[in-house]
Order: structure tokens, then C-alpha cells, then sequence
């Protein structure tokens, strides 16, 4: 196998942008982690989940956005492709926040948490469904100091502005309204950062835009967040506050290791879709080897200091947090080799059967909800849970094997 180094390239400039994006918001959880109770983190927690299953659109409309602006060369029809996204993108999220604010009436019951702090919610929806085409234009044409830019202003803001209203008393109303405003403004600066586009002359796109294609994007990418984010929800909903919340901060630490493989992902996604002369699995292999260079040296550290890292991180001294943390680890490494199969897949647009992807969602639903006795085997249940993940996402991979 032949390493490609367009990849290291791509994956070193991606890394050190999500790093230091992964950083701030690693430093805004660890303030809030400090700030607030145990109980109270545990409701930050619940309501950052929606922050995650938004990037079900973000992520899916990015990755949407980018194997179609890898393969157009003409900038002009570029500028015609965004100004129809942003049209129809906007329509869509006003349907969204409708369906959202309907939903967040039940949510807010089971969940226990107040409608109005979860309706704020609506607003983290709308920019994850608009913010992610400006950053698909730069990802698709592999403006990878750009995009790791608009990023990194985006949690800095969310920092500052967050933690500002938090300690003013908002809490965690005030770390939601950093969010909104983050995203906010970050979409207006990434506006700027694609004027190049703007300055041609639009020309009409003459083949038609297959949102179809837009369906297996969704579906994958839905799966893997939605996977990732619902078992603090079931903790929240089966364990008593202080015993979730111990939950969420190993869960949480265990996402910064999902997090931590991104950059290697986007820029595999990127590249992959824009390969000509090499072959896209050349540029899988070297993805997959990072990323398991990455999980294992991550896990090292999980497995020899979790009372360190979860004092560390929370100020607190949580001792059943600290036993499951290596399992949280574990759990997200799978987890992140599974999303970097279905992007590969995506990238090269070659998917069928992929309605299978729902089967191991369903399962960790059934097993977190059947192990939900105490915090060992909910995290054990887990575990499992995210290695069936991975063995659909190996028959997935073989079974659209055929189409390379």
C-alpha cells in the first residue's frame, strides 16, 4: 500500500485547526464542569445532546455539499449550486425548527427539563442546517486553513460569550445562548471567507442536483451521531441526576476521543472525492492507520490515569465515573472506525443498502435500555453496542465492496 501524503498533508492542517477547536470546547465543558453541580452538569449535558444530533444535519449536508463541490471546476456553477443550496437549505430549516419546537414539548417532560430552555435549541438547529454549505465549499475544495479558522473562531466565541453569561447567573441558558450566538456569527464570517465564489459570474448548473444523493448522507451520518449522543439521554432518563451526571463527564471524555479523529475523516472525505490519479482506497488505508494510531495512544492514557483525567476535568473526585471511562474509550474508538468506513463509502459515492446502518442504532437503544441496572453494565451494554456498530459498518463495507 502506497501511504498518500495528501492525506498526512490535509489530516496535519485539519488536526491542528479541530485541535485547537476540540481545545476550546474541551475548555468550555471543563469550566461548566467546575461551575456547576454534579446535577446541574448533568442537565447541561441533556441539553448539549441537541447540539450533537444537529450535527446530524450539519454533518450530512456538509458531506452532501462537498463530493459534489470536489467534482465541479467551473466556480461560477459553484456560485449557482450555493445560492440554490442556501434557498432550499433555509426552507428546510424552517420546517425543522416547526417540527423541533412541537417535539420539545414532549421532550421537555421526559426529560425534565424546562420548555423554554429546550426551544432555545430551535436556533442551534437553523445554523446547523445553513453554516454547513459555506464550510462545504471550503472542505470540497480543500481549503482546509479556512475552514479550520471559521471553526476555531466559532468556539472561541462560544467559549467567551458562553462562560461570560454563565457566570453572570444565566447558566445553562447561557451556554446555550454562546452556542447561538457562535453560530451566528461564525456563518456571517464564512460568507466572507467563499468571496472568491461571489465574484464570478453565476452560471447556471445545467444537470440537475440530485438531492436523492442527499438521502444516504443523511441516513449515515444521522446513525453515527445519533448513536453517539442518545445514551446521556438514556442515562438521564433511567439513573438519578448525580449518577447521570457521573455518566456524562466519562461520556464526555470519551467523545473528545471521537472528536480528536474527526480532522482525519474530513480530510479522507475531501480528498477521496477530489482523487483522480490515485486510487480512493490508497487514501482510506492511510486514513484508517492515523486514526488507529490516534485511538490506541488515546486509550493508553484512558486506561493508566482515569482518576486523573475525570478529577482533572471536573475538579471532582467521581469514583464511578472513573471506572468506566476505559470502556467510554473503547467505546468511541469503535465507534470512530465505523464513521471513517461510511464516509470512505460516501466519498466515492458508492452506497446501496445502507438502510442497514439503522439495525445497530436500535440495538444499543434495546441494550441500554435493558442494561440499565447500574452504571458498569449500562457502559458495558454500551460497549457491545458499538462493537455490533462496527461489525455492520465491515458488512456495509464488503457489501458495496463489489461497486469500487
Amino acid at each position: 500500500m502506497r501511504i498518500h501524503k495528501e492525506v498526512i498533508k490535509g489530516s496535519a492542517i485539519l488536526f491542528a485547526g479541530f485541535g485547537l477547536y476540540n481545545f476550546l470546547h474541551f475548555i468550555f465543558q471543563f469550566f461548566m464542569a467546575r461551575y456547576l453541580t454534579v446535577t446541574e452538569y448533568s442537565l447541561l449535558a441533556s441539553v448539549f445532546v441537541i447540539v450533537y444530533i444537529s450535527s446530524v444535519f450539519s454533518e450530512s449536508i456538509q458531506n452532501f455539499v462537498v463530493t459534489y463541490v470536489g467534482r465541479e471546476e467551473e466556480e461560477s456553477k459553484l456560485k449557482n449550486l450555493v445560492n440554490r443550496l442556501i434557498k432550499k437549505m433555509t426552507k428546510f430549516a424552517i420546517l425543522v425548527i416547526a417540527c423541533y419546537l412541537v417535539l420539545a414539548i414532549w421532550l421537555s417532560r421526559i426529560l425534565q427539563i424546562e420548555y423554554f430552555t429546550l426551544s432555545l435549541g430551535a436556533l442551534i438547529l437553523a445554523f446547523s442546517i445553513l453554516l454547513p454549505i459555506t464550510r462545504g465549499v471550503m472542505q470540497g475544495k480543500k481549503k482546509f486553513f479556512k475552514l479550520s479558522g471559521n471553526m476555531i473562531s466559532e468556539a472561541l466565541i462560544k467559549l467567551v460569550v458562553g462562560l461570560g453569561f454563565a457566570l453572570l447567573g444565566f447558566g445553562v441558558r447561557g451556554a446555550i445562548l454562546g452556542v447561538i450566538i457562535a453560530s451566528t456569527i461564525s456563518f456571517l464570517i464564512s460568507i466572507f471567507q467563499i468571496s472568491w465564489i461571489n465574484k464570478t459570474t453565476e452560471k447556471t448548473i445545467t444537470e440537475k442536483v440530485s438531492y436523492s444523493k442527499f438521502l444516504p448522507a443523511f441516513i449515515l451520518t444521522s446513525v453515527v451521531v445519533v448513536f453517539y449522543s442518545l445514551d446521556v439521554w438514556i442515562a438521564r432518563i433511567f439513573f438519578e441526576p448525580e449518577i447521570s451526571g457521573a455518566y456524562a463527564l466519562a461520556s464526555i471524555l470519551g467523545k473528545v476521543l471521537f472528536w480528536v479523529t474527526i480532522p482525519v475523516s474530513k480530510a479522507m472525505l475531501s480528498i477521496s472525492s477530489n482523487s483522480k490519479q490515485d486510487k480512493p482506497k490508497n487514501v482510506f488505508k492511510t486514513a484508517l492507520i492515523i486514526l488507529m494510531i490516534i485511538c490506541i495512544g488515546t486509550l493508553i492514557f484512558f486506561f493508566l490515569f482515569p482518576n486523573f483525567l475525570i478529577n482533572f476535568f471536573s475538579g471532582k473526585n467521581i469514583e464511578s465515573a472513573t471506572k468506566i471511562l476505559f470502556y467510554e474509550g473503547v467505546s468511541f474508538s469503535l465507534i470512530a472506525i465505523s464513521n471513517l468506513i461510511l464516509l470512505y463509502k460516501l466519498s466515492i459515492n458508492k452506497i446501496k443498502s445502507y438502510w442497514i446502518m439503522v439495525i445497530p442504532l436500535i440495538t444499543e437503544i434495546l441494550l441500554l435500555v435493558f442494561f440499565s441496572s447500574n452504571l458498569i453494565t449500562f457502559s458495558v451494554a454500551f460497549l457491545i453496542s458499538s462493537m455490533f456498530f462496527l461489525l455492520i459498518s465491515l458488512i456495509f463495507y464488503l457489501i458495496n465492496r463489489k461497486t469500487e
